[in-house]
């Protein structure tokens, strides 16, 4: 598998989704399992609101 994936084109593999997530496909042409990667946590504020 090559990464970052190709452009999702009913290829077998890991596949970039036409909305910019990842996904894998077993079977040419069936439908992509969306992969789901964890976002980054935001950085905390201080309670009092000054930086």
């Amino acid at each position: 598998m090559s990464y970052p994936p190709e452009d999702d084109r009913g290829q077998r593999g890991l596949v970039r989704l036409p909305d910019g997530t990842y996904g894998f496909r077993y079977d040419e042409g069936a439908d992509p399992i969306p992969l789901v990667t964890p976002r980054p946590a935001k950085a905390a504020r201080p309670a009092d609101g000054n930086d």
